[in-house]
């Protein structure tokens, strides 16, 4: 029995290697894989453009590249904060599930111990 934070684990190792099997804990990994890929791709981009546009390119030629290019640049950086914000979010929800789960546990284990 596998505890955490000194909370029995109460799925058997079977259940455990199962949910590791899972085609949904899989799609769910996946799908938390790529919005991870996503904001760190999107980061990069917004990185390299600003650096290019701080010191390589000239931009001041014309008004219209200058507010295009800046304007790509605020919007890819506005895609990286919601990006984060919703794996913030999908964290905070998994969480939130794993603790539910180990304290009904607890609970359980508590009821089973009482009743012995």
């Amino acid at each position: 029995m596998i505890v955490s934070r000194g909370l029995p684990d109460s799925r058997t190792p079977r259940e455990r290697a199962a949910m590791n099997d899972d085609v949904r804990g899989r799609r769910q990994w996946t799908a938390r894989r790529a919005l991870r890929l996503a904001g760190a791709s999107t980061l990069a981009i917004v990185v390299l453009m600003m650096l290019l546009g701080v010191y390589v390119l000239d931009l001041s030629a014309s008004p219209r590249i200058f507010f295009a290019y800046w304007g790509i640049f605020f919007i890819l950086l506005l895609c990286v904060i919601v990006l984060a914000v919703f794996d913030a979010l999908a964290t905070m929800g998994k969480y939130r599930g794993e603790r539910t789960r180990l304290h009904e546990a607890l609970k359980r284990a508590q009821r089973k111990d009482s009743a012995s």
